[in-house]
């Protein structure tokens, strides 16, 4: 039996004795699931960093250097809002939190969730060398409010 089929064992036989820990042990699941989500998310973003890589190698073999600023600020936009989500608040209270989250929060977290992982797709799909940099700068915005509104969500149970 392998070492993480053992340790379920063991979970399953401890949720069988303790009232409430499957709800907890369930919780826990759902904060690396949640986690995992955010970091794939997180991790597409890096086709949005090649196309500024690659629009920032153009610029400097036209020799035409001035966009070369505007791409370093859209790049930084572009870390900021990537760290943003893959250390966003999970929204799931741990065993020892005072905070119980409802179950009706933690639909609106997983469908801003969602929200985030279509912004996300829409925006590498959508988003080339040929792409206007004023567009980008726009598509990481829209992804800021998506954020923003999902730490409302978080903060307000």
């Amino acid at each position: 039996m392998s070492e993480e089929k053992a340790f379920k064992n063991w979970i399953d036989k401890i949720a069988k004795s303790i009232p409430g820990f499957k709800g907890y042990y369930r919780k826990e699941e759902r904060r690396e699931t949640d986690q995992l989500l955010r970091e794939k998310i997180a991790n597409n973003l890096k086709a949005i960093k090649d196309v500024l890589n690659e629009k920032g190698r153009l610029v400097t073999k036209s020799g035409d250097l001035s966009p070369l600023d505007e791409i370093a600020r859209i790049d930084k936009k572009l870390e900021k809002i990537t760290d943003s989500i893959r250390y966003a608040d999970y929204g799931y209270s741990g065993f020892f939190d005072q905070k119980e989250v409802s179950e009706g929060t933690l639909r609106s977290i997983y469908k801003a969730d969602l929200n985030l992982m279509e912004w996300v797709k829409a925006f590498t799909a959508n988003s080339t060398v040929d792409t206007d940099l004023a567009e980008i700068s726009k598509n990481i915005e829209a992804g800021f409010d998506l954020l923003a509104s999902r730490l409302k969500i978080v903060e307000g149970d």
